[in-house]
């Protein structure tokens, strides 16, 4: 073999191998991103489609390297194989966010790793939304008599700071008059630290 058939013959498989590394990106997630509003405390589904556009080649998919930076996916796809040119739609995970979770934008990521002859990672990023949900909880721990104080507890119960809270009573009663002294009355950090 001369010189120029063996360059012909090396250039003309290096086309062909880097054709084959061009389409390597065949999995494709619809739509690329997602952005999710939720409540503290509960678990949030996302759907989405995955788009297999390669008409020559199927997959096989590991989803197991999803992340979140807050709570955790509790529940990921179950699909296991992408067949050659194949759109699957209404494709389900769920993340589960804790309750007390501060409001804010939090990042979570759903990856696929889509194996034939090679690996390649997709991903679809997540923003999700976590709502401001304020709550208050009062518990009696001493019962008020007209002989004895009584003694209530207010503690936050939501995710955010509560401010200008106002206490007030009422009564039934021309005998008991109550009224309120603020031990430690501090419903901004109590629940949220």
């Amino acid at each position: 073999m001369n010189q120029k058939t063996f360059l012909f013959i090396s250039c003309t498989l290096a086309l062909i191998v880097l054709s084959g590394l061009a389409s390597a990106a065949n999995i494709e997630f619809v739509p690329t991103n997602l952005s999710v509003s939720t409540n503290p405390g509960t678990n949030v589904t996302v759907t989405f489609s995955l788009n297999n556009t390669n008409s020559n080649t199927a997959y096989s998919l590991d989803w197991t390297q999803s992340s979140s930076t807050i709570g955790s996916w509790i529940n990921l796809p179950t699909l296991s194989n992408a067949v050659n040119n194949t759109l699957y739609n209404s494709i389900n995970a769920i993340l589960s966010v804790p309750a007390g979770t501060l409001p804010n934008n939090y990042g979570a990521n759903i990856r696929v790793r889509a194996t034939n002859s090679t690996t390649t990672s997709y991903d679809l990023p997540v923003i999700v939304s976590v709502r401001s949900v304020p709550g208050l909880s009062i518990s009696q721990l001493t019962a008020l008599t007209r002989d004895q104080n009584g003694t209530i507890n207010v503690t936050n119960i939501g995710n955010t700071a509560l401010t200008n809270i106002n206490l007030t009573t009422s009564s039934t009663s021309s005998r008991i008059t109550p009224r309120f002294t603020a031990n430690s009355l501090n419903l901004a950090e109590e629940h949220l630290s």
